[in-house]
């Protein structure tokens, strides 16, 4: 089994831009509507919100800020790296780089729709 998120997105090129400028997906598949990221196990599609379905949009889905109750997790390897690469990007990096007591190192960040992002992982040993 393989796990992804749909996110339906107002502007596709924005959301594409900071997935693959801040987040470091890439595009591995791409249609005027539909636009498929992956990074390792990480699977991301982000859809033209014009194209959500029917049911969604009956329980007024369309305008609420749904994206307030969903964080998207993203586990990587370096998070030093990761970090830098979130920061050069150009998009706003909301909470910076900090251990946390659970024994990770994260920071967070918004995407152009609102969706809180959060990039984690362990901050490397220095040797010594």
């Amino acid at each position: 089994m393989r796990f992804f998120f749909e996110i339906f997105a107002q502007d596709l090129g924005r959301s594409r831009a900071f997935y693959a400028n801040a987040i470091g997906l890439a595009v591995t598949q791409e249609t005027p509507a539909f636009i498929v990221m992956e990074r390792g196990e990480a699977k991301l599609h982000l859809v033209s919100h014009d194209h959500m379905p029917a049911a969604q949009r009956r329980r007024g889905c369309v305008g609420m800020p749904a994206a307030c109750a969903v964080e998207l997790c993203f586990e990587v390897p370096d998070i030093v790296a990761a970090y830098d690469l979130a920061r050069q990007s150009g998009h706003s990096v909301t909470d910076p780089l900090r251990d946390q007591p659970w024994g990770r190192t994260d920071f967070r960040m918004f995407d152009p729709d609102g969706v809180y992002v959060r990039v984690t992982g362990r901050r490397p040993v220095p040797n010594g």
